[in-house]
């Protein structure tokens, strides 16, 4: 049996224009700024690197989405949540809530996220 994926997705979309929009969006109002993922994990410019080092450095499957690639592969999710989101796949299995927006919002730091994500992980 394969292990949960995590699907990371965005309240933001794809491509390097949306990202320097979203970078200039970021400086300029921060506070109106619509994602509180890419808040957390990422900086204005850059992936931050206890992030980095949290993805890369576990035993967790992760994958991340904007909402476009949300829309194409599960649109019910896209079209009843609030995004950002977080959702777990298991094989053979559609993909549950793994965390909510207000859950990740609840966040304040990259470090108090990491350790949300991990207190909710299943056990094997």
């Amino acid at each position: 049996m394969s292990k949960p994926t995590l699907l990371f997705v965005y309240n933001a979309k794809a491509g390097m224009v949306n990202g320097l929009f979203d970078a200039a969006h970021k400086i300029v109002s921060p506070n109106t700024y619509a994602c509180s993922l890419c808040k957390l994990t990422h900086g204005n410019f850059k992936e931050k690197e206890v992030w980095r080092s949290f993805r890369t450095n576990n035993n967790v499957a992760m994958e991340f989405l904007y909402k476009e690639h949300l829309n194409e592969r599960y649109p019910e999710f896209l079209a009843a949540h609030k995004l950002p989101l977080v959702l777990i796949e298991e094989e053979n299995c559609s993909p549950e809530i793994f965390l909510t927006s207000d859950q990740i919002a609840a966040n304040s730091t990259v470090e108090s996220l990491i350790e949300t994500i991990k207190e909710n992980l299943p056990t094997t």
